[in-house]
């Protein structure tokens, strides 16, 4: 690979560094919706995957499992129903394979078979690949940052020698489509000068909505690459719609979080890293503008890299109706031979039971002597006679057998009203005011305490409404018992009262409808 670009100091390897990991501290300060309801689905999951660990450990260890398989290559499929004819596919990063390459030794053969059918696998490492950069060019971002992305963007375009359809949007006040998909590098690097800082806010998730849609009506391997520190003001659509749009079209999503001054963008940027970790995309933490070129090339580098294991190829195999099968499955080495260097696989063959050949012993399949069990009381012999077997298959069946308890009990605990629900706010405070938040989507009613209250995401907040779009101390309510006047504390999203955006400090009536980001309430008084 071409290194010219020299985006890396002349101390540094050949190889980038490892990319950093994001802190603790920030990965613990994702805000996403429904967090509650998601983490109990995940509970449920690990008890589920519990049960199916015992179950698994007892059957691997009554029945063996494969020996590992090599990386290069790697079967990925056998049959061998229409026997003695073998298929195989296997995964081989390299283009150009032909059949002389393979061969195939059964255990007791005397010599290896060559392919008889030989074929690219059809659907596996088909291009072509539509990559979609979505750049953040408002004027928080710094010029010297902006100057990394265009070199890496040219350095992309230049590497990039699969078959790669490429597209550019930059996102401020708005959304600009500085090209639409080409696979004309040179139209591609001249659009890159379109990039310029502008605009005083940034619209991200609605540029990631166009950029989704843009890809929706294609077909193939895609991939939206965004830079963008993670806010977002001014757009009317949630990170957790757009997270599900980009799943349910099966569009893959990096980010490359920008570093900036405000320790509290963490939490943005955290966001971007959900995105990526969701779509099984990658996320990188771009300090400087050396930090953006490295993480260019990692998400170029994974490119080529999934290309490369989607590559398969079919072989069909015919085995000699002579060669003696003494038992199921049959041992095999699998070989590709190529430039002098050889790399070899270990296969197992299931051999269908009709066609066992006579054991060593004389007994033949038709007279049911000497063949390997293959009926019910077979598969029970083993467990009853080994104590480990037996401990582990007891542990499985229970598990399984509770797990239907399990899910009946957290129903019908979870059955009765939300938690917090018709609560007074968590801190305390003065006594009770007549008045009440109710987030009826949320399923949220808080009544409130007399004093100076915050609303927020954090829960440090009297009042915490864990939505992705209301900020960390979005609110503040000042609660007497004769009225609760608002104030927005510089939210993200702001605040609205009755579809107004709330400019200064107002007294509410009651039936009023606020609206902090997305997250809808009502505001009542009790009589």
């Amino acid at each position: 690979m071409n290194f010219d670009w020299l985006f890396f100091p002349s101390s540094l390897p050949g190889e980038p560094r490892a990319p950093r990991d994001i802190s603790p501290a920030a990965r613990s300060s994702r805000r996403f919706g429904a967090r509650a309801a998601i983490g109990a689905k995940f509970g449920r999951a690990r008890a589920l995957a519990a049960a199916l660990v015992f179950a698994a450990a007892f059957w691997g260890a009554a029945w063996g499992g494969d020996a590992a398989q090599g990386q290069e290559p790697r079967a990925l499929g056998i049959d061998s129903s229409r026997w003695p004819e073998v298929q195989i596919e296997v995964a081989w990063p390299e283009e150009g394979d032909v059949a002389s390459m393979y061969s195939l030794r059964l255990e007791g053969s005397a010599a290896p078979l060559a392919p008889t059918a030989f074929a690219a696998a059809p659907g596996r490492g088909a291009g072509p690949f539509f990559t979609l950069f979505a750049v953040d060019t408002s004027r928080s971002l710094n010029p010297a940052t902006l100057l990394a992305i265009k070199d890496s963007l040219r350095y992309y375009a230049a590497e990039a020698d699969f078959d790669a359809e490429l597209a550019l949007v930059s996102f401020n006040d708005s959304v600009q489509l500085l090209t639409s998909f080409t696979s004309d590098r040179e139209r591609f690097v001249k659009s890159i000068d379109g990039l310029a800082l502008n605009g005083k806010i940034t619209e991200l998730y609605k540029s990631m909505l166009f950029a989704l849609e843009l890809l929706k009506n294609f077909s193939g391997f895609k991939l939206l690459v965004v830079f963008s520190d993670g806010k977002d003001e001014g757009t009317e659509v949630s990170a957790l719609a757009t997270l599900k749009l980009a799943s349910d079209r099966g569009i893959e999503i990096a980010a490359i979080g920008l570093e900036t001054n405000n320790p509290a963008d963490a939490s943005y940027r955290a966001v971007l890293e959900k995105f990526a970790v969701e779509t099984g995309g990658l996320y990188r933490l771009a300090n400087n503008g050396e930090d953006v070129k490295i993480a260019v090339f990692d998400i170029l580098k994974a490119q080529k890299e999934k290309i490369a294991q989607g590559r398969s190829y079919s072989m069909t195999f015919t085995v000699d109706p002579a060669f003696a099968v003494a038992a199921s499955p049959v041992a095999a080495t699998l070989t590709r031979a190529a430039s002098g260097d050889a790399k070899s696989v270990a296969v197992a063959i299931v051999v269908p039971p009709a066609i066992l050949a006579k054991r060593g012993d004389g007994a033949s399949p038709e007279s049911g002597e000497g063949v390997a069990p293959d009926s019910f009381a077979g598969f029970w012999e083993p467990i009853l006679n080994e104590p480990l077997y037996l401990t582990l298959f007891v542990l499985a069946a229970v598990l399984l057998l509770c797990l239907p308890l399990f899910f009946f009990v957290r129903k019908r605990k979870g059955a009765g009203s939300k938690p917090g629900a018709g609560k007074p706010s968590a801190k305390p405070g003065g006594g009770l005011s007549p008045f009440v938040l109710n987030f009826i989507d949320l399923g949220l009613k808080e009544s409130l305490r007399l004093g100076v209250l915050t609303l927020g995401a954090n829960p440090q907040n009297d009042v915490r409404v864990d939505v992705m779009t209301v900020s960390g101390r979005h609110a503040e309510l000042k609660v007497t018992s004769t009225e609760c006047r608002i104030k927005d504390l510089n939210s993200t999203n702001g605040t609205k009262v009755n579809g107004a955006a709330l400019r200064s400090s107002q007294v509410l009536k009651d039936g009023d409808a606020l609206l902090f980001g997305t997250a809808k309430a009502v505001f009542t008084v009790k009589k």
